[in-house]
């Protein structure tokens, strides 16, 4: 994709930065394949296609039983260094980036950065639980990310990662509530048909959706019980974080976690109206005095902090560009600029590191009054460019809880039918 890519822009070589901006992925680039792919289980050619964003050889897996997303996700896991994650297809379609198990653990390393950006008097990071109000395994930045944790920075111990659930996070199920999505916006949804593997796990999907209040309320006592008055990480949506933080003080739980606990949240509220308390809410619930969002993306191996002024800091290892949204030129690297967001992550080493987001976003290069010199992209400044450029599918995952549902609710009506 790359060497394609360069030949069409005629670049042979990079002298200078801003000669990298021409070779920006665009993010819609990794939902590139045809969607028949999956609807007919042409897992074969879907992993063709894949091989064309990492250096990684995928020829020669066996095929035979794989008729799921899920299966093939496991299959490649399974058999090669390729580690595949996905969005949450609130486009209508799942966006697969392949990466190998060295940027896997540089993203438990952007996972320390955020923790110790969290405090000096904030235990190190092995030494605190870490808390997940989602689905335990996936195929998620997170999800990936937590994994790894556990193996490398936990020595395996699985009790020091809370999840709400135990289960997988279904890429299937996910896929499906986006084309539910889309096709319910253009009134299509009983053009919608379930295939025959998704209605095989019917009944375990109808069950994790029947279940979920249970689960919920199981999660707030154990994690109440267990962490009482301690220290802890963790990492949510924020529409998760307060439906979790509300649920908690319904059963007359507040203040568990000590006040110097890491609390990232991130994502926006996907279409919810934000009650007016809703961070006094949270901080109420968890036990703390405030609670920093972050942005970052699934291209991105590390996602960066808000300082005390609200801004996020790029990493030095992340290089931004600022582009005229009608040229594609980028602006100076000085002052504030204005426009579409794009980044060379310089980690990347089996995949190419360079991407065009489809956020608006202004960047300073000027010093932050927080003392941090390096460029942020500044406070509320974030937006979106037109749907026409790929839909709300950035790459990230907060809408994933939303579509996931949309899925289930699905599947659990056609029960009855």
């Amino acid at each position: 994709m790359l060497d394609k890519l360069a030949k069409e822009q005629g670049v042979n070589e990079i002298d200078d930065i801003n000669d990298a901006a021409k070779l920006l992925f665009q993010h819609s680039i990794y939902k590139s394949y045809p969607v028949s792919f999956v609807e007919k289980s042409q897992f074969d050619r879907l992993t063709k296609w894949l091989g064309g964003f990492t250096t990684a050889d995928l020829s020669g897996l066996d095929f035979d039983g794989i008729d799921t997303i899920d299966d093939w996700i496991m299959l490649l896991d399974a058999q090669t260094s390729v580690r595949v994650l996905h969005s949450g297809g609130t486009s209508g379609k799942l966006s697969f980036l392949p990466r190998g198990t060295v940027e896997t653990d540089l993203m438990v390393q952007g996972w320390r950065l955020l923790h110790e950006g969290s405090g000096a008097d904030m235990p190190p990071m092995d030494e605190v639980p870490v808390i997940f109000p989602a689905y335990r395994t996936g195929a998620f930045a997170q999800q990936r990310m937590f994994n790894r944790m556990v193996e490398t920075v936990f020595g395996g111990n699985e009790a020091m990662l809370l999840a709400l659930d135990d289960g997988r996070m279904s890429a299937d199920a996910l896929s499906l509530g986006g084309r539910l999505q889309l096709a319910a916006q253009k009134g299509e949804l009983g053009e919608v048909r379930l295939s025959p593997a998704l209605i095989a796990r019917r009944d375990e999907y109808v069950r994790s959706m029947t279940d979920a209040p249970t689960r919920m309320r199981d999660f707030i006592d154990a994690v109440a019980k267990s962490l009482a008055g301690r220290p802890v990480a963790m990492l949510a949506w924020v529409g998760q974080l307060y439906d979790l933080a509300q649920a908690g003080l319904d059963r007359g739980l507040s203040n568990i976690f000590a006040p110097n606990s890491n609390i990232m949240f991130g994502g926006g509220w996907k279409g919810r109206t934000p009650p007016q308390d809703w961070a006094r809410v949270i901080t109420t619930f968890l036990g703390v005095d405030h609670i920093r969002d972050g942005y970052g993306m699934t291209e991105c191996i590390a996602s960066a902090r808000s300082c005390e002024h609200g801004h996020y800091h790029i990493y030095p290892f992340q290089v931004p560009f600022v582009l005229d949204p009608l040229t594609g030129d980028p602006f100076p690297r000085e002052g504030q600029q204005t426009g579409r967001f794009g980044v060379f992550d310089l980690g990347a080493t089996t995949y190419w590191g360079g991407f065009l987001t489809g956020d608006k976003v202004t960047v300073s290069y000027e010093p932050c009054a927080c003392g941090r010199t390096t460029p942020m992209v500044l406070a509320n400044s974030i937006s979106r460019y037109s749907e026409a450029e790929g839909g709300d599918d950035k790459i990230n995952c907060a809408g994933a809880p939303e579509a996931h549902a949309n899925a289930l609710a699905y599947l659990m009506a056609s029960v009855e039918d």
